[in-house]
């Protein structure tokens, strides 16, 4: 199985800095985009893998794009430290300041 990794931010130029940030290090990155629905047509095409996400993105929360997530991704939430205790023991977690 391939892994492989999403980013999905609210701001498209956010998630791009993360990919560069990334690709200077040795991982690639599968996509990045700004709404749940792009990220999810986005890993319907990959084996498995990571999602990197915020809170809340254009058309939805972090737990909905959960419930609709394949079972073979996982989610890295990057969120505050509030949204973070509540987030499901499934969820990979980084706070974010």
């Amino acid at each position: 199985m391939n892994t492989s990794i999403v980013i999905a931010l609210p701001k498209i130029e956010d998630a791009k800095k993360i990919r560069t940030v990334l690709n200077r290090y040795g991982f690639t990155v599968a996509a990045v985009c700004n709404s749940g629905a792009n990220a999810l047509a986005s890993i319907s095409e990959l084996d498995g893998g990571v999602l990197l996400c915020g809170y809340h993105l254009q058309d939805m929360y972090y737990r909905d794009l959960l419930d609709y997530m394949p079972d073979y991704f996982e989610m890295l939430l990057m969120a505050s430290q509030g949204v973070i205790s509540e987030a499901p023991p499934s969820v990979l977690v980084w706070e974010c300041l």
